[in-house]
């Protein structure tokens, strides 16, 4: 069915693989946990997330947004130790479609989401903690 793609749809998957490649020899060493509690079956907003222990401490979240979901949404974080806090935020997936408002708070414990469309769709980030 790839070869039904059109150009742009082809190099969101071609964006996609090189994202999985870029993550998978880390994959044995994440550790999953759900920003948004674990899902409920009619959830506007879904969260998966995979903490790397690093170093440095990095976080991989999967952010997807539902159809007509409510344009934003918070996400609570892990918990770092010796009370340091995330102060990075990176796109991951997609770079190439229409960017998503994707902040930390001021804490540097949530993750602050929106998106004005109604449409489905998802992120991925990736997340860093202040070293130590």
């Amino acid at each position: 069915w790839l070869y039904k793609l059109n150009g742009q749809q082809q190099a969101l998957v071609r964006e996609a693989v090189q994202a999985y490649k870029a993550l998978r020899g880390r994959l044995p060493h994440l550790v999953p946990f759900w920003p948004l509690e674990l899902p409920g079956w009619g959830d506007s907003w879904v969260s998966v997330g995979m903490l790397d222990a690093g170093p440095p401490e990095t976080a991989y979240v999967t952010i997807w947004r539902r159809l007509d979901a409510a344009p934003a949404a918070t996400l609570s974080l892990p918990v770092l130790p010796d009370g340091r806090r995330w102060t990075r935020v990176d796109p991951v997936f997609p770079a190439l479609l229409s960017p998503w408002s994707i902040e930390l708070d001021g804490a540097g414990c949530r993750l602050l989401v929106g998106s004005e469309s109604g449409a489905a769709a998802a992120r991925v980030v990736k997340l860093t903690a202040e070293s130590s």
